[in-house]
C-alpha cells in the first residue's frame, strides 16, 4: 500500500475496510464509555451523523453531476435512491422483512431538530439551486414538516431515511433549521442474530457465507460500493447500540414500548387466532397433524397475527390471520410464504 509521509511519520493512504470498521466501533464504544451525563441528543448520534453527512454529500454530488444522464439512459437502476439505503442497511438480505419488527401509525411530527438526528435524503432532480433559493427562513419560506414529508426510522441504527420531502429536508439541513418526524418505525434487532458486516460485505452468522442478494442489489452495490460499506458500518454500530435504549430519545423509547404492547397477546386472543387458522387448515384437507407457533416479527397492524405452521413431514408454511373482532378490516387468512 502506498504511504503518505508527514512530520509524524508514514500513515496508510487509506485504511483497509476491516480496520475502518474496527476504528468506528472503537470510537462508538469510547463515546458510550466517556459520556455519563448529557442533555438532549446523546453524542453518539452526532458521530453517526458525521458518517451520514458523507453519504449525503455523495448523494448530492451524484445528483448534480449525473442528473439527465442516468435517469434518461439505460442505467436508471444504478441511480441511488431511498430504498437503496434501506437494502444496504440489511445487506441486501432478501428475507429481512420477515424478521424486522415494524409499525406504521400516526406521524410522529417534529420530533427532532433536523441537524440533531442522522437523516439521509434521496435527491433525484436537478433543481437544487432553485430549492435552496426558495426554501428557508432567509427567503421568507421556512421549512415545515408537512404532509409531503415522509421519513422511516431505523432502530438501533438511530438513522432516518426520507421517502418524501427529500429536497426540502436537504435544504433545511443545509440551512440548519426546522424539525422533522417519522411515520414508519423499524426495529431491525432480530437481524443481528443472522447476519453481520465484516468490513467488506454482509455474511450469515451461522456459516460465514456472503449474503445472497438480488441482481438489482448487486448492481447497486457495484455502483455505490463506498456507500454500501458505510451502511454496513452503521449496521454494526447498531449492534453496539441495540441494548442501550437509555441513550435514545424518549420518542424512540415510546415506539419500542408500543411495538412490545402490540406484540403482546392474551391467551383468549391467541386461542381465537389459532382456532380461525385451524378451521381454515382443516378446510384445506389437513387432518390436524401439524403444530402452530405465533411469530413475533414483521409488520404490526391491528387485528393481525402471523403463525408458523409445521406439518408432520417438517414442512413449514407461514400464515397471516386477520380478525375483525381485534381490529382487523376483515376476517381473512393468507399464506405468506413457505
Amino acid at each position: 500500500m502506498k504511504k503518505l509521509y508527514t512530520m509524524f511519520g508514514s500513515v496508510p493512504k487509506s485504511p483497509e475496510p476491516g480496520a475502518l470498521l474496527k476504528y468506528h466501533i472503537r470510537n462508538i464504544q469510547s463515546i458510550l464509555d466517556y459520556t455519563k451525563e448529557w442533555e438532549g441528543t446523546h453524542p453518539v448520534f452526532h458521530y453517526i451523523r458525521a458518517l451520514i453527512m458523507k453519504i449525503q454529500s455523495y448523494q448530492f454530488e451524484y445528483d448534480i453531476y449525473y442528473q439527465g444522464k442516468t435517469l434518461r439512459g439505460s442505467n436508471y437502476n444504478e441511480y441511488p435512491d431511498s430504498s437503496m439505503y434501506e437494502r444496504f442497511f440489511y445487506g441486501g438480505y432478501e428475507k429481512a422483512h420477515r424478521e424486522i419488527q415494524s409499525r406504521t401509525g400516526e406521524k410522529v411530527d417534529s420530533a427532532f431538530n433536523i441537524n440533531d438526528l442522522p437523516l439521509i435524503t434521496g435527491l433525484w432532480n436537478n433543481h437544487m439551486a432553485e430549492n435552496i433559493s426558495k426554501i428557508g427562513k432567509n427567503v421568507g419560506n421556512p421549512f415545515q414538516d408537512n404532509l409531503n414529508v415522509s421519513n422511516h426510522y431505523y432502530f438501533p441504527l438511530g438513522v432516518m431515511v426520507s421517502f418524501g420531502g427529500n429536497h426540502s429536508q436537504f435544504v433545511a439541513m443545509t440551512k440548519g433549521e426546522g424539525q422533522v418526524g417519522f411515520r414508519t418505525f423499524y426495529d431491525i434487532s432480530n437481524l443481528y442474530e443472522q447476519i453481520y458486516f465484516d468490513g467488506n460485505q454482509f455474511r450469515f452468522t451461522d456459516n460465514k457465507k456472503a449474503v445472497d442478494v438480488s441482481r438489482e442489489t448487486r448492481v447497486k452495490i457495484k455502483q455505490h460500493q463506498d456507500v454500501y460499506c458505510l451502511c454496513g458500518i452503521l449496521f454494526e454500530i447498531g449492534r453496539v447500540l441495540k441494548d442501550r435504549l437509555d441513550i435514545f430519545p424518549n420518542v424512540i423509547v415510546e415506539q419500542m414500548n408500543q411495538l412490545e404492547n402490540e406484540n403482546s397477546i392474551t391467551e383468549k386472543e391467541l386461542q381465537d387466532y389459532r382456532e380461525a387458522l385451524f378451521e381454515r387448515l382443516v378446510g384445506y384437507g389437513y387432518n390436524g397433524e401439524f403444530t402452530m407457533e405465533i411469530l413475533q416479527t414483521g409488520h404490526i397492524t391491528k387485528g393481525m397475527r402471523i403463525f408458523s405452521v409445521t406439518h408432520k413431514n417438517d414442512y413449514k408454511k407461514v400464515y397471516q390471520v386477520n380478525l375483525r373482532k381485534y381490529g382487523g378490516t376483515s376476517d381473512q387468512i393468507f399464506l405468506l410464504y413457505n
